[in-house]
């Protein structure tokens, strides 16, 4: 549900529009430094664990004929400012290795 106050909170949710249309979609918000997790734990927790907080991309997505044209990139441009609104001192994605269409860009 995407109107409650958790993770899927619309308060943490940035929509690009293009062209008077939805093209893409970011949820984001800061993850509180995680106790470490125990061994055995599933995965995605532990690597949560593992990043010591900060602002946490929790997911993208970008309407499949808008991609390649930069939407994904000014997603990303807004979870940094949302990051330096927060004061947090990083910006973490966790991705999967099974989304090899997305590209990962360092600056």
């Amino acid at each position: 549900m995407v109107l409650g106050e958790g993770e899927l909170s619309w308060r943490h949710a940035n929509l690009a529009e293009r062209d008077g249309e939805t093209a893409g979609l970011m949820l984001g918000f800061p993850e509180p430094d995680a106790p470490p997790v125990p061994v055995g734990t599933d995965s995605y927790s532990e690597l949560v664990a593992q990043t010591g907080g900060g602002w946490h991309i929790s997911k993208v997505a970008v309407h499949a004929h808008w991609r390649g044209r930069g939407v994904a990139g000014r997603l990303l441009e807004a979870a940094e400012e949302r990051r330096l609104e927060s004061a947090e001192c990083r910006l973490f994605l966790i991705a999967p290795d099974s989304f090899s269409e997305a590209a990962v860009v360092k600056t």
